[in-house]
């Protein structure tokens, strides 16, 4: 943080802080966590026999179904054609292996109804899952909340137009696949949409935050230098056009204390309120 120090201090130089334009040429890393980078992810998996149930297919047909993800994430976005193979495919085979695992377990009809409502128990609270790792990413990559909502639809047609062509008939077993798979995917969905809406409004108040603190010290120098030609020239023609550079300055002002103090509240968790502890200050000094 910078700013002018009382008359007489002793200062050392402190490097400037950056502009706006500066800011937003930033690495991306600069200002955001760091997250796994995408791994090109090619399973040998196998042919599925005919009739497998829809996890062991999926286990064995990884690479056709992981390819046909690539194949229509590249038509998404026009920034697509400066990504590789490994980003494209982000973290495809990571949900699919959520997906296998969730499908694996034994879920009871009250555990069944929970999950539908989006109660189900986090696997790990404390840890990002595949689906939502693969939202952030796709933010950095420039798509957009439709385009990679898209891709999961993509997903769930690939994987059961290719599962049917191995399955003659479905049995009730599939069909409690077929149930169980559509929720895995849902539940994927959900998380990437909350992670992805989160991010692009952390990134929105990171701008609001950077404009209105870029903004505010050339507005209070116009309003400064404003003031003085109206008192000035309160009797003159002049006068009407100092107060309207006045007017505006004061509305423009005000416009960035209402888009930016809200902004910092809502995207600042809550504070626990103070604690009042007694302790001696001789005993806080000599620590």
């Amino acid at each position: 943080m910078t700013g002018t120090p009382p008359s007489g201090q002793a200062t050392c130089p402190l490097p400037a802080s950056p502009r706006m334009a500066d800011r937003l040429s930033m690495p991306k890393d600069a200002l955001m966590p760091p997250l796994p980078a995408p791994r090109l992810v090619r399973s040998r998996g196998g042919t599925p026999p005919p009739g497998a149930r829809l996890a062991d297919f999926i286990t064995a047909s990884i690479e056709p179904i992981v390819a046909e993800w690539e194949a229509f994430a590249r038509t998404q976005s026009s920034a697509t054609r400066l990504l590789d193979a490994a980003e494209l495919r982000d973290h495809a085979a990571q949900i699919l292996a959520a997906i296998v695992a969730d499908l694996r377990l034994p879920q009871t009809s009250q555990q069944q109804v929970a999950k539908s409502k989006g109660l189900a128990p986090a696997a790990d609270p404390v840890s990002l899952t595949a689906a939502q790792v693969h939202a952030m990413l796709r933010v950095r990559s420039g798509f957009n909340v439709n385009q990679m909502a898209s891709e999961y639809r993509a997903l769930r047609a690939s994987v059961l137009r290719l599962w049917f062509a191995v399955v003659p008939k479905l049995r009730p077993d599939d069909i409690d696949d077929l149930v169980r798979f559509n929720e895995a995917i849902d539940q994927a969905v959900a998380e990437s949409v909350a992670v992805f809406t989160a991010e692009i409004n952390r990134w929105r108040h990171l701008f609001l935050g950077v404009l209105g603190h870029d903004l505010r010290s050339p507005l209070n120098a116009i309003l400064l230098t404003s003031e003085l030609p109206a008192r000035l020239a309160s009797d003159t023609p002049a006068a009407q056009y100092t107060q309207s550079l006045i007017r505006s300055g004061e509305r423009t002002k005000a416009l960035l204390l209402h888009q930016g103090q809200p902004t910092t509240r809502r995207s600042t968790p809550a504070r626990s309120p103070p604690r009042r502890w007694s302790s001696a200050l001789h005993d806080c000094s000599s620590d």
